[in-house]
């Protein structure tokens, strides 16, 4: 039963049966036209029915059309004020980079109302298949991650702008790199720093020294020097891990960023970084004599020279641990990928293995030793029979419930191998 009645505006407004709504009426404000009113509190009527008698899904806040470049903006700002680790917001290149790609998948995916992510799936694949022509798979997979990522933010539970996230199993595509980034040696080093500018000589010789990265080293500001106790301490904002890190430094570099320092004070940047680290490197390089890239080695790039300081560390004598502590690292395994001595380790110790094995000793060859290794006894005739003398199994003098329990046979079977 629709009830109507107009208001002083000239609009008309209606009342109906909704047992979903509180007092089991519900409201609409229509317009003008009497009958137009009429007829979508009927319809409104109708779907409360329906929804009250189990025959249709009740209405979610996802059904609601949202526009996507409005929610677009939403999480653009909701990643700069904490979306990244440890609750810190994101950089001003991520949060770029972020937008900008995201604004490219709603164009090749024609999306205009976040409804229309849903079943997505086969047109994101066409759109990848199209990049790989023109993109590295890593530069796609990052672009896969911030259409995961937003697609998550939507549908987390206090927001419900979707349902699901319609791309959370979406493969990813092999990203082993391309090119291998290789490690500067001592001479390439000295030559180097002698030939390239005075102003960016001091930024290798930091990056080369405490293995900073280049972002670490263009964000390095006064108020970060400690000169009391010798060290360089980056505030969590500035790294990568998102936590407080300390660089300790060697006489010569502490006393040159020192009389920076007393210059531009703490809020000045100590260090000078040309926006294009790469083509400057290149230069500098080639005014050098150094080559840039050596088949078989690979490319010495800016990452190059952290790979350097690794190298040299290890070739100096650090343990792994200690390289661990001086890379910053969280895990010993993303150490090792770094430490280039490593292999050289690794391969004298399969040396040294091989001639073991191919020089043995007269404890080795005896089967009485594998016996008693194993837990057993010594092989003899009436031991390699399942049965002795008296039609019972042969009994092993071991206390390992796990050999203990073992039937005879199998272990004398193995003994007499």
């Amino acid at each position: 039963m629709v009830s109507l009645k107009k208001g002083k505006d000239g609009v008309w407004r209606a009342r109906f049966k909704d047992p979903s709504k509180p007092g089991g009426k519900g409201f609409l404000k229509g317009c003008a036209d009497k009958e137009k009113t009429k007829s979508a509190a009927l319809k409104l009527e109708l779907r409360a029915k329906e929804v009250a008698e189990g025959t249709r899904q009740p209405k979610q806040p996802w059904d609601k059309p949202r526009l996507a470049n409005d929610l677009l903006e939403q999480y653009i700002a909701w990643g700069k004020a904490h979306g990244g680790r440890r609750g810190y917001g994101w950089a001003k290149r991520h949060a770029s980079t972020t937008k900008s790609s995201l604004e490219w998948w709603f164009d090749a995916l024609g999306v205009k109302y976040m409804s229309d992510l849903i079943g997505v799936w086969p047109k994101a694949e066409r759109a990848c298949q199209a990049l790989q022509k023109t993109h590295a798979p890593a530069t796609i997979n990052r672009r896969i991650a911030m259409l995961q990522g937003f697609c998550s933010w939507s549908s987390h539970p206090q927001r419900k702008f979707l349902r699901e996230n319609p791309v959370s199993r979406f493969p990813m595509f092999d990203s082993t790199p391309r090119r291998i980034i290789r490690a500067a040696t001592r001479e390439e080093i000295k030559k180097l720093l002698e030939k390239c500018d005075p102003k960016r000589a001091l930024m290798y010789t930091l990056a080369v020294r405490t293995g900073m990265r280049r972002g670490e080293i263009r964000k390095l500001q006064g108020r970060d020097l400690e000169e009391k106790f010798g060290r360089i301490a980056l505030p969590p904002e500035k790294t990568k891990s998102r936590k407080r890190q300390l660089i300790y430094l060697d006489d010569e570099l502490l006393k040159a960023l020192s009389e920076i320092k007393e210059v531009v004070g703490d809020e000045g940047r100590l260090v000078y970084v040309p926006d294009r680290t790469a083509k400057m490197l290149q230069e500098d390089l080639k005014a050098a004599k150094v080559p840039y890239f050596i088949p078989g080695k690979g490319y010495l790039d800016f990452r190059g020279l952290r790979n350097t300081f690794a190298n040299l560390a290890d070739q100096m004598g650090y343990s792994p641990r200690q390289l661990m502590a001086a890379m910053r690292h969280a895990n010993l395994s993303t150490t090792t990928k770094y430490m280039r001595g490593h292999a050289r380790v690794e391969r004298e110790n399969a040396n040294r293995l091989a001639e073991y094995i191919q020089t043995p000793t007269e404890d080795q060859d005896t089967i009485g030793t594998l016996a008693q290794a194993a837990g057993g006894e010594t092989a003899t005739e009436n031991s390699r029979n399942p049965l002795v003398n008296n039609g019972t199994p042969g009994r092993t003098r071991t206390c390992d419930p796990q050999i203990r329990n073992r039937k005879p046979y199998l272990f004398l079977q193995f003994h007499s191998l």
